[in-house]
Formats: structure tokens, sequence, C-alpha cells
């Protein structure tokens, strides 16, 4: 068996090889260069859409090609603890995970009304655990805030949106979140249906998409999507796996053979130009200035903008940012307020030297205090100088007291006690005078017990050229939107120039 098994991978491999040798990349896109934007995407859509399409049960065989692992069990695209042999474990019916696999529409089939070939297409259709590809039912892609399941060691996930999703405009109930690893795999067969099946998109029907034939997504989608794509990037295993669907279907999967071809199409770089042999990728070059061309492989060293004496630091520009993203709890929920507590460690601040009293780690947040005891957050050193702006989000628990007190070592604050909203996440901020490097801001309960609250979102700006408005003034959290006017996660911001509140940040 093993003999058999070991002769058929080579036979697979000596085809792969003599195909891929055969496929020239310049002729098959070639209609697509020069292009950009809406006309580079209709263009790709008529190189592609004409494929072979498969049976429904061809695809048990066609997954032994396109995903099969070193150790000849199958490629399981949403568990981690599955060694399916193909054949043998297929189908069936499941009551937990590790039971069988089956087919796996990730851009799910109701979505297009079991319609063909999308039906059959392998650019969308892995492999998947029985039971976790059936708690994905149809739900949309995103991230999970609260979890109401979630497969073995935590691997994917299903549950509420996170407040980051609510942010850009996800309306859904629940949304089922892949493994980090696979998120770009995903993404990319997303962009792929989108643009091959570019004429029947708009009749589709799911809170990620538009309607629209050239946007396709929802602006919410499009947001997680090119997120995910950038995230995780084009790996060994979709090379080898477009080789093996390519075999099979007689088409590519253009968004695999240019890594970040999305922007192009709908991104940053939709008004560059396109070009196959010459062909630029995005994620690893600075974007390009259509009205002042330069060279884009070669970019600007940045400078730092934490450094005080940095002459390149302009007014409205963040330099210094906490998430708290990676703290894992129960309760606050990154801006989305939830009042379930658990206590969990406030380990994983994006700046790790933070001095917390009483503090336990919230919902991508952290929570200070408790019954009994005040709490306390200060900052690590901060190395800027001049006049600033604080911003933070906070927010007071249950029915204790909501009142906070701020402090700075080095430096003048416009006000220095806060009352805060209970259960409820409020934006303040705040007018800094005189702050010099390496100072550091404390949050701390007015009173001695009873008084926990919630702190997430810590930014440090440098102040605007004009008054900043609403200082004294809680204020709504303010949307963040890249230039070209997509929104953008605050805790997740891309490198660049973002707008937020009217005011331009540069990222670094």
């Amino acid at each position: 068996m093993k003999a058999r098994l070991s002769l058929t991978s080579l036979m697979l491999t000596v085809a792969l090889i003599l195909q891929a040798a055969a496929f020239n990349k310049s002729s098959y896109y070639s209609r697509a260069d020069g292009l950009k934007g809406e006309a580079l995407k209709t263009a790709l859509a008529s190189i592609i859409n004409q494929h072979t399409a498969l049976s429904y049960s061809a695809l048990w065989d066609a997954f032994r090609d396109t995903d099969c692992r070193e150790d000849g069990k199958v490629w399981d695209i949403y568990s981690c603890s599955t060694n399916y042999r193909f054949g043998t474990d297929q189908a069936g019916s499941y009551s937990q995970e590790g039971d069988v696999y089956n087919r796996e529409h990730s851009f799910p089939k109701s979505w297009f009304n079991d319609g063909t070939p999308m039906y059959t297409d392998l650019y969308h259709l892995y492999p998947s655990d029985g039971k976790v590809n059936g708690m994905r039912s149809n739900y949309c892609f995103g991230y999970v805030g609260s979890v109401t399941y979630q497969s073995n060691q935590g691997f994917s996930k299903l549950g509420s949106p996170s407040q980051q999703m609510r942010q850009w405009g996800c309306q859904e109930d629940k949304v089922f979140e892949p493994n980090d690893i696979y998120k770009g795999d995903l993404a990319r067969s997303y962009f792929y249906m989108v643009t091959c099946y570019e004429n029947q998109v708009s009749s589709w029907h799911s809170g990620m998409l538009s309607g629209s034939k050239y946007h396709a997504f929802s602006q919410w989608a499009e947001n997680l999507l090119m997120e995910w794509s950038e995230q995780d990037q084009v790996s060994q295993k979709e090379t080898d796996r477009i080789e093996a669907v390519y075999s099979y279907q007689k088409n590519r999967n253009p968004f695999i053979d240019f890594p970040g071809l999305e922007e192009y199409i709908w991104g940053e770089w939709k008004t560059v130009a396109f070009s196959v042999d010459d062909y630029v990728n995005p994620y690893t070059s600075a974007p390009i200035d259509p009205d002042q061309p330069t060279d884009p492989t070669d970019p600007e060293e940045p400078t730092d903008p934490s450094d005080p004496s940095n002459p390149d630091v302009e007014p409205g520009q963040m330099i210094w940012y906490e998430s708290f993203d990676e703290i894992d709890g129960t309760g606050g929920n990154d801006g989305k307020w939830s009042g379930s507590i658990a206590n969990a460690s406030t380990s994983g601040a994006d700046n790790g030297d933070w001095d917390f009293t009483s503090g336990s780690g919230g919902a991508q947040c952290v929570r200070l205090g408790t019954g009994s005891r005040k709490g306390s957050a200060t900052t690590p050193p901060i190395a800027a100088s001049g006049h600033l702006v604080l911003e933070f989000m906070a927010a007071a628990w249950g029915s204790d007291n909501e009142t906070i007190n701020l402090s700075i070592s080095k430096g003048t604050l416009s006000q220095t006690t806060i009352t805060l909203t209970q259960q409820e996440w409020t934006t303040y901020r705040i007018d800094i005078t005189d702050a010099q490097p390496g100072f550091t801001i404390t949050f701390e309960a007015a009173g001695s017990s009873n008084n926990r609250f919630f702190l997430d979102e810590v930014c440090i700006y440098a102040a605007n050229e004009t008054a900043i408005d609403a200082i004294h003034t809680p204020i709504t959290t303010a949307a963040t939107y890249d230039l070209s006017g997509r929104r953008v996660s605050t805790a997740r911001m891309p490198k660049g120039i973002v707008v937020k509140g009217g005011k331009k940040i540069v990222v670094l």
C-alpha cells in the first residue's frame, strides 16, 4: 500500500511539473495586461470563467491531488486534529469532530442557489471535518467576539461578530472564524469567486455580498478579506494546490499567481496598471503615486515617529498606540460592552511594560479594580514630547462608582478627573502640554472599592495645528478610513496614511 501511494504521488508530482512547465503565465493573462481596477477584474473574469466543470462525485478523487498532506492524509481546512484517509473516511454520518470528512463549499452554495458550475469549483471547495463544517453552516466569515462553538484547540470558532466587525458595519448575528493560517487561503478563494463569476454575482445573496458586479463585497466583508489576504499571504500549500486544480479545471486563481492582486482591483493600487511580466507585489512594495511615478521596489526608508526629534512628525499623527488585542479574557469585549467577567492574565499588551494594580484581562481589553480594591494602569515610558493628545476608551462596570483619575509624570493634562459611562464604552480625548520624553500616564480608580472599570484603545497623537475639539467632553468612537475610503480596524491599522475623526494619521 505504501509503495503504491509513493508511486501515485511520484506520478502526480511529475505530471504537475510537466504541466507547470507547459503553462505560460504571460500568454494566459495577456488580456489583463496594462489594465486596472474594474477593467482588470472584468478581463480576468473573461480569462478564468471558461473552465472544465467536474461532477460533484468527482470531487472525492480530485481531493486526493488537491488536498493531500505529506503523510498522505486529508488536508483539513477547518480542523487541526483529524487524520482522515481518502475514500475510507469520506462522507457518512457524524456526531463529533474526527468522525468523517466531507466537501466544504467555503463560499456557501446557498449563496448562489446551488448553481453550476460554482457548485463544483475546486477553488472554493475543500475537504473538511463533517462536524466543524456542519457548525459553520452558511454563516459569513468574520472575527468572532463572543464564542459559542469552537473546534478542537480553538482552531476554528463560531460566535457573535467582534466589535471591530460591528464598527465595519457587519450586522450578522453569528460569524465563523477559520484559523489564522488559512484566512488568506479562504480570502483568495472569495476573490476568485466574485471575479470568475462576475456576471452572476450581483444576483447572489449573503451579508458578505453587495449586489454589485464590480465591488461584489459589502464594505465590511471587503475590509475583512483584504486584511486576511495581507496578513496570511500566499503559501506553498496554495501554490501547489493551484497546479493540481489547474490539471482538472484548466483555469487559474489569479490571486494566487499574483499575490496582492486584490489591491490592483479594490485597494490602494487600483489606479496602477497591472503588468504580467513586471508584476509588483503591493505587500512588499510602497504604493505608487500615478501622478509622480517612482520606483515602487525601492521605497523610501520611513522615519521613526516615536523619536521626539523627528522633524517629520505631523500634527494629527499617531505616535503611540496600545490595543490590548492579545489579552484573552471575558468582559468588555474589545469596545463592545459585555458584563460577563472571568479573571484572566493581563499579559499580552502590545507595549509590554504596563504597570497594573488589581488588573485582570478582559476580551481584548483590561479590567482594573475589584469589589474591594481600587485598580490602576500606568503606561510604559513614551518617547515623545511637546503638545500631544491622549485618546482612550473606558467604561464603568455594573453599578460601580464611575470616576477615574488621570495623572502624567512629565507634563500637564487638561483634565485629570473623568466621569465614565456605566456599562457602555466611551472614547475620551485629553490635551497634553509640556510633555517630556519618557513620560507615563496613570489611569486610577477614584474610590477605594467598588470602582471597577475597563480600559482599551489607548493612543497618543501629535496635537493638531487647530484647537482640539471637545477635549473635556466624551465623544463617540471615530471610524478610521484609508485614503481610498475603505474602513479599517483601529486595532489593526495598515501601514501608511489613515484618517480618523477628520485627522490624518501616519502609521509606520
